[in-house]
């Protein structure tokens, strides 16, 4: 503690000394009840810090001389961290387009996003030990930001790890607000589906249509886990939606002739069959005025 400028929570504490944070926890527990130091808990984000007397500090500090390179070992430590969480202009820069979509305002919660990117950087590298510090790390320094749990529980996802991602799939929900919430459902619904859970998905994905229902790639996906979990009517529906809103526009795009699609295999399983014909071949039509949905061809040959 004697190295701080300023009273430090356990995190700084576990980093500076590497000391698990079990470990630390029942250290200063033990310290708490001897009088030599005092916790401090913030009530606007539940954090705490340890302070201590001046003369007990300076009793530490003269005492670290007799365990080798600790000090040194140990603000350096401190340093590296403290310099990896400055917020760099040009890094902020990158980033204000998420920031402003999900409403990211707090210094705190700006590093926590960083942090999850650097996170994702070290994945692509294969760097997984350095990723899994990342995350923490932006967990830690953003405890209540859906945004960071989301990102953290899309991360679970992609290394296998189901259990971890739910559990940090319902936090995101739990914290969001109506510009996260869309991402902390449908990050959600994609740990449903991991677990081949159909309704669940189902229940997160219309949670995501709630916060955004103007994202026709969301309803899409909804309107997909209905027709899966055998609600075609309702799946139907969806893709109507999708199909009414996709045509209105002057150039057609992908996600009407993936609305037609996925409308036809609804039709066919209802036993629509005129209904669906008539969708392959508005389908057939699109194609054949638009050549810019070309690539979208193989998708309705398919269903020929």
């Amino acid at each position: 503690m004697s190295i701080f400028d300023a009273p430090p929570g356990d995190q700084l504490l576990s980093l500076a000394s590497e000391i698990s944070r079990e470990r630390l926890d029942s250290a200063l527990r033990e310290l708490e009840e001897a009088t030599l130091v005092s916790r401090q808990v913030h009530p606007a984000d539940g954090q705490a810090t340890y302070t201590s007397l001046p003369i007990t500090l300076s009793f530490a500090a003269n005492q670290l001389a007799r365990f080798g390179d600790l000090e040194t070992s140990a603000r350096r430590r401190v340093q590296q961290y403290t310099q990896q969480m400055e917020l760099k202009s040009w890094e902020v820069d990158r980033f204000v387009g998420i920031f402003e979509r999900f409403g990211i305002e707090a210094d705190n919660e700006k590093r926590g996003a960083i942090l999850c990117r650097r996170g994702e950087s070290e994945t692509f590298s294969g760097n997984m030990e350095a990723a899994d510090a990342l995350f923490k790390q932006a967990r830690d320094t953003a405890p209540t930001s859906a945004y960071v749990f989301a990102m953290s529980a899309s991360y679970e996802l992609a290394r296998k790890r189901i259990g971890q991602a739910m559990k940090f799939a319902d936090v995101a929900c739990t914290r969001a607000n109506r510009l996260t919430g869309s991402l902390a459902y449908s990050t959600k619904a994609r740990v449903c589906d991991a677990q081949r859970d159909k309704f669940g998905r189902v229940n997160a994905l219309r949670r995501a249509v709630e916060f955004a229902p103007n994202d026709m790639v969301l309803l899409h996906q909804l309107g997909v886990a209905l027709s899966r979990a055998g609600e075609t009517d309702e799946a139907i529906a969806k893709f109507t939606e999708i199909i009414n809103v996709e045509s209105a526009r002057d150039i057609p795009s992908e996600t009407l002739l993936m609305a037609l699609k996925t409308r036809i295999i609804n039709y066919r399983r209802a036993g629509r069959t005129q209904q669906a014909q008539e969708d392959l071949t508005l389908a057939k039509d699109l194609l054949a005025r638009h050549p810019h949905l070309s690539s979208q061809a193989h998708h309705i040959a398919e269903l020929e």
